[in-house]
């Protein structure tokens, strides 16, 4: 019985296979084949044999448990050829092509296109939206830096452009109730706005890249990041402590004030620098420079050749150099080289360290203003007055070495005379008054031997005791009347170069 139904399942397969795969299957020596008691395989293995290969890709995809369904087979059985179907799935799903599921627009995407596609369509970005088109104008500053040696500021900032373009209105009710949209910044009308007073000819304003947005009533907002770039001409007379006085000037390049109408939101440009508060308290900048007021004024100007205003914005910068690090590297220095020049007269006059000490300050100066040439190459008009008060520092060394050698030949240079009584009288009265009584004592009692009164600092300088640092008979009135002459000449420098420096100090304190 079980072989019978087994034939009847051979036979009702291959009578559907042309019917369900829409082919012929060729049924030959199909009746004269005796038909044994064969299991489900063996269905599978004749049907195989009949189909042609396309038709075996197809039965192949076919799930044979429902082509047996309806028929009393075992229960194994059944399970066996599930498990055939398992096991040849997954090489079938690689010989299949890949599906691509392709998802339609939605509708609010294609309400969008097509409100641009309305809006741009004979849509010329080279007309005007208006006859007299007014463009607002405001600007927030990010950053600045001051670039001395080109003589010029350049600043970061933000610059908002507000216009109406009657031609972007929409009625949002018939748009899914759109009421804005974003355009590239070359697709639609821009305002023409240049930098007058550029630094570099045919730069212009550096202009990132930004989006425009428009609303359904036609308002258009333009807000792009741009890089200014400007002349401004700086008075360094003041360095480190300077401040300038910057003008920027941006306006149509071709259009005048009836055409294109800037108009100012705001009085004063938005501050928006980059800064924070350190540990200790202290206010942390990016640039060393300190924004002390800003202003915007439009201006109106005709020219020779056209008859019409053309309408600029002023941008107006009032800057000071921020820099606490010139307090130690420029202002302690050049102080520092004025009273090293001081000491220099207050060592004895027939000392011989003295040209050694003063050609050393000849040389920190030199190293000074060689530090200091590069601003003094930004500023060919003036002269900074701290590069001013090193130099008149270096000319007052000059002149104290030529005091230096001739002080130190007197003193040191063995004399045959002593000197004119003229002249020995009133150095004798005027050496209280200059604190050298020590001197006075030794010309006054020359007959105590020098080496016995001679003032310990002095023979602290010399090398195997004062005979050795005169070369001379110093028990002589004479030697010791060119000593007191040479102590004279020292202690009277001192006092002018005193007087000297308290008046650089004054005239220079406002950089100091």
């Amino acid at each position: 019985m079980a072989g019978l139904e087994y034939l009847c399942v051979g036979v009702l397969l291959t009578l559907l296979a042309p019917h369900v795969y829409g082919t012929k299957v060729e049924q030959k020596q199909l009746g004269q084949q005796q038909l044994g008691p064969k299991d489900g395989s063996g269905v599978q293995q004749e049907l195989t044999q009949q189909l042609s290969s396309e038709n075996k890709e197809e039965l192949d995809q076919e799930p044979l448990h429902q082509l047996v369904q309806g028929f009393d087979l075992p229960e194994e059985e059944l399970q066996r050829l599930e498990g055939e179907e398992e096991d040849r799935e997954p090489r079938h799903q690689e010989d299949r092509e890949p599906h691509i599921q392709v998802f339609r627009p939605s509708d609010a995407t294609k309400v969008e296109q097509e409100l641009r596609h309305h809006l741009l369509q004979g849509y010329d970005k080279h007309t005007r939206p208006q006859p007299t088109t007014v463009v607002k104008f405001r600007i927030s500053l990010k950053h600045f830096d001051m670039v001395e040696a080109e003589q010029s500021l350049m600043v970061d900032s933000w610059i908002v452009n507000n216009w109406n373009d009657p031609r972007l209105g929409w009625h949002p009710e018939e748009f899914l109730n759109i009421t804005n949209l974003f355009f590239p910044s070359d697709s639609l009308w821009t305002p023409d706005l240049e930098l007058y007073n550029s630094a570099r000819a045919g730069e212009g304003m550096r202009i990132g890249q930004a989006l425009l947005t428009v609303f359904n009533n036609g308002q258009v907002i333009y807000t792009p990041s741009v890089r200014l770039h400007f002349s401004c001409v700086m008075d360094l007379t003041l360095w480190p402590h300077d401040t300038h006085n910057c003008s920027a000037v941006i306006g149509s390049w071709v259009h005048d004030g009836f055409a294109i109408d800037p108009q100012l939101m705001d009085e004063k440009p938005e501050l928006n620098m980059m800064s924070r508060v350190g540990e200790d308290g202290r206010n942390l900048t990016r640039g060393s420079w300190h924004l002390l007021d800003a202003n915007l004024t439009r201006n109106e100007e005709k020219y020779a050749c056209c008859p019409a205003p053309y309408v600029t914005i002023q941008i107006s910068l009032l800057l000071t150099r921020y820099a606490p690090a010139y307090a130690w590297i420029i202002k302690l220095p050049a102080v520092g080289l004025s009273l090293l020049t001081f000491v220099l007269f207050l060592l004895p006059p027939g000392a011989g360290e003295k040209l050694i000490f003063g050609g050393l300050c000849l040389i920190l100066d030199v190293f000074f203003i060689a530090f200091t040439s590069h601003v003094v190459a930004h500023a060919p008009s003036h002269t900074p007055l701290i590069v001013q008060l090193v130099s008149k520092q270096l000319m007052l060394i000059i002149a104290s070495l030529v005091v230096v050698a001739v002080t130190t030949r007197l003193a040191r240079v063995p004399h045959t005379s002593g000197l004119p009584g003229c002249v020995k009288r009133p150095l004798l009265l005027l050496s209280t008054c200059l604190c050298l009584q020590n001197y006075r004592n030794l010309v006054s009692k020359s007959q105590q031997p020098y080496t016995r009164t001679m003032k310990t600092e002095e023979m602290e300088l010399g090398e195997n005791g004062a005979a050795h640092m005169y070369h001379g008979d110093l028990n002589t009135t004479s030697s010791l009347d060119w000593l007191l002459l040479a102590a004279f000449i020292d202690r009277v420098c001192l006092i002018i170069f005193l007087a000297i420096f308290i008046i650089n100090m004054l005239t220079f304190r406002s950089v100091l």
